[in-house]
């Protein structure tokens, strides 16, 4: 009974080769997993990221002060760069503030 199989024993008795294989596959394996915990990481705080705007968005407040504010962190992502993007595109038409003519959004490719 003493003679019991163990996954050590059986490693540590394999061919060099064997053990290289062995080697290899466990750190794919750690490194997978790594790579897994920090996507979920990323993509946890897309989402919240996402939801703090979203809720900001919808709140009812002014578009332009939200807008100032993404300005001012800095690089925008996510649904905040489509809200940077057009209050750009809106600053450029020269309206100072007023929604753009008709003709400022077929200049900037809208319809």
């Amino acid at each position: 009974m003493g003679d019991q199989l163990s996954i050590i024993r059986l490693i540590v008795e394999a061919s060099i080769p064997v053990q290289i294989v062995i080697g290899i596959l466990m750190l794919a394996s750690l490194t997978s997993w790594a790579i897994i915990f920090r996507k979920r990481l990323v993509i946890g705080r897309a989402r919240r990221g996402a939801d703090q705007f979203e809720n900001s968005f919808w709140s009812g407040g002014d578009l332009a002060q939200l807008y100032r504010a993404i300005e001012q962190r800095g690089g925008t992502t996510g649904m905040a760069s489509n809200l940077s993007s057009a209050f750009g595109s809106l600053r450029g038409c020269g309206n100072r503030g007023r929604w753009p003519r008709i003709s400022c959004w077929k200049v900037r490719g809208g319809r």
